[in-house]
């Protein structure tokens, strides 16, 4: 029983090292991205510009055509009553 505390000691001390090699490891792997650099720029840009764009939505249109039939049916309906295609949009 006298050896016991040693063996623990020397396994917490072997998990800890562990810990630290796989935290140091993961920090290295990240991707690392300029926050300043042209590209993350005109990503956000890219992504405001498709946020701020205006939508119309398909209750304003009288009906929508379906590009299969060219059938003219309710937008309320997700697919052709025709054809039953779905709506791309």
């Amino acid at each position: 029983m006298d050896g016991f505390p040693a063996i623990a000691q020397a396994l917490f001390l072997v998990a800890g090292i562990s810990a630290l090699v796989a935290a140091v490891v993961g920090y290295q792997d990240r991707p690392k991205v300029d926050p300043y650099s042209f590209e993350a720029l005109e990503r956000i840009h890219e992504q405001e510009e498709l946020r701020n764009l205006e939508v119309e939505e398909p209750e304003e249109y009288d009906g929508v055509m379906c590009n299969c039939c060219h059938t003219v049916y309710s937008p309320r309906f997700p697919t052709c009553p025709e054809c039953a295609k779905r709506r791309k949009c």
